[in-house]
């Protein structure tokens, strides 16, 4: 294998080709298999770049398409085609069906638009060690991706669409024509408010609250929980929440992890009847899926404060790095772990 993910990016092309997405990258993947990964992936940049360069100079009026001999060319906007010729003319945009050129250049922007979306995924998937399901992904899903992904220029945008797809790729079904309709619907303020509230969800379902988070004058409790629950990704925020018992995962001692992005609480003690008593915000099913797609580190320093709690009330409390082990779905290892 060239790199971790091949398996996963092959499987995200079959998708693609066969439901005709992708377009403008189509030409630089199937040369993947005969030329150097390096040189094809700078030919796509280059290439989405400049069509990007063209559509915009069209819709400026710099440039226009013309039928040139059978071919359709892009020439300056003061030209005026006689025969097979170009020729400069003042009055050459009047020549132009402004419609129809203002169509193909949307259909050109939309096509860079998905295409770098879909750069975005390659890179997310070029280190994932996932193995590439069987599964491909539903028509009616890729085409709802791909209507919402050409919509949106802002790279920030462009990289959550990719990470939306990656997601989608490694587990067909995972965000539902539901979510993918909510976030086609979110401006780019919201996207920045869910990503500030991300590194406090955990188990993609509760955000744990105690100390300075549980406190109804701090601005993200007072301010992003709201906002959160008004969009139906988070509950209970404006009735403090919920309080829940834990029971150890262990018969021999008490153990329980709770995860974050890719961090762990691990709570131990010698004493497996134990219970650790958990406050919580829920996390909904949609908010599960959303806050799935964010790429945010965790606020380790909230995690121990949070795991200095645990301690006083008699649990040895742990930060670690949770890595999942090969072959054990669902199964992690701890590592860099730190007592708090």
């Amino acid at each position: 294998m060239w790199f971790p993910g091949e398996d996963l990016i092959k499987t995200m092309w079959v998708s693609l080709t066969d439901k005709g997405v992708g377009s403008l990258l189509t030409p630089w993947q199937l040369r993947r298999t005969s030329r150097a990964q390096i040189e094809s992936k700078r030919e796509e940049i280059l290439q989405v770049a400049q069509a990007e360069k063209d559509a915009l100079d069209i819709r400026a009026g710099k440039k226009k398409l013309a039928q040139v001999g059978g071919e359709l060319l892009l020439v300056d906007h003061q030209a005026e085609v006689i025969g097979d010729r170009i020729e400069p003319t003042l009055s050459g945009a009047e020549m132009v069906n402004a419609a129809v050129a203002a169509s193909a250049t949307r259909a050109v922007l939309d096509e860079v638009n998905v295409a770098k979306a879909i750069l975005h995924a390659e890179d997310i998937l070029k280190t994932d060690e996932s193995p590439a399901p069987s599964a491909q992904i539903d028509a009616d899903w890729l085409r709802d991706w791909r209507d919402a992904a050409a919509r949106v220029s802002s790279d920030e945008m462009q990289s959550l669409w990719g990470r939306i797809l990656a997601e989608e790729v490694k587990s067909p079904g995972n965000c539902s024509l539901r979510a993918l309709n909510f976030v086609r619907c979110l401006s780019k303020e919201e996207a920045q408010k869910i990503e500030k509230v991300a590194p406090y969800v955990f188990d993609q379902t509760m955000i744990l609250k105690y100390g300075s988070l549980a406190q109804t004058n701090h601005p993200l409790h007072a301010v992003e929980f709201m906002e959160m629950q008004e969009m139906g990704l988070v509950s209970s925020v404006d009735s403090m929440g919920f309080t829940g018992q834990y029971p150890s995962v262990s018969k021999e001692q008490y153990l329980r992890a709770f995860f974050c992005n890719g961090w762990a609480l691990v709570v131990r003690d010698a004493d497996p009847t134990k219970n650790l008593q958990v406050d919580y915000y829920r996390v909904t099913p949609l908010g599960k899926q959303i806050f799935t797609l964010s790429n945010s580190r965790p606020n380790v320093e909230y995690m121990r404060e949070l795991g200095r709690h645990w301690a006083s009330l008699g649990f040895t409390v742990s930060v670690a790095e949770a890595v999942p082990m090969e072959g054990h779905a669902g199964a992690f290892r701890f590592v860099n772990e730190q007592t708090v």
